[in-house]
């Protein structure tokens, strides 16, 4: 991810990237476009949150609904 956000910033600047990775609205990850978080945690938004499997049980088999990012 953060060679991710390296290449949006077209740059090396530490302070550069930090500043276009908080603003970055979806970053690939391994399980698929994520979004960036942590506002609310850690006070800055550097956090990459992947998405998440929403299944559900139906007559004793697990069935795949959906990703969703929280």
């Amino acid at each position: 991810m953060t060679a991710q956000a390296i290449q949006e910033a077209q740059s090396l600047d530490t302070t550069t990237v930090a500043q276009v990775w908080e603003k970055m609205k979806s970053i690939d990850t391994c399980y698929g476009k994520g979004t960036m978080g942590g506002m609310d945690v850690f006070g800055v938004n550097h956090t990459g949150i992947k998405p998440v499997p929403f299944t559900m049980l139906k007559k004793g088999e697990i069935e795949f609904i959906r990703f969703f990012n929280p």
